[in-house]
């Protein structure tokens, strides 16, 4: 039986991505799991997420695309108060992370820059235009 690759993005703006990647994954033989492909067996007893949860345990790898949307948030954070919330993608993410499970991640050029420039302006507090030369 083929290697199954579980590939974790968020959807709607990575559809076109996710498509050409599973096609990548399904051109060396393995099988690519995909939500949108029926790769998961989903279990109408559990919320669709917990589903998604499972196929990463049951895959030999896991793909994880990073674009410019962070996620819907998982069932379990869903009566949470926090702003600050675990994405079904994040969790998918850990869950692959915890059981050792090789991930390949790919990032957006553009979220990759952005972040680029996060990192060295994090700690600017402003600048201060009176001591600027005009």
């Amino acid at each position: 039986m083929p290697p199954k690759v579980f590939v974790s993005s968020t959807f709607v703006d990575l559809k076109h991505v996710r498509d050409h990647v599973s096609q990548f994954i399904e051109n060396f033989g393995y099988t690519a799991v995909l939500f949108e492909k029926g790769g998961i067996g989903f279990d109408w007893r559990l919320p669709i997420d917990e589903s998604c949860y499972e196929a990463v345990a049951d895959s030999e790898m896991l793909v994880l695309i990073v674009g410019g949307r962070y996620g819907s948030p998982a069932t379990d954070e869903l009566n949470k108060k926090a702003k600050k919330y675990n994405s079904i993608t994040r969790k998918e993410y850990k869950e692959a992370r915890d059981r050792s499970i090789p991930i390949f991640i790919f990032v957006d050029g553009n979220v990759l820059s952005e972040y680029k420039t996060h990192v060295r302006n994090r700690n600017n507090k402003g600048i201060n235009y009176a001591s600027i030369d005009n």
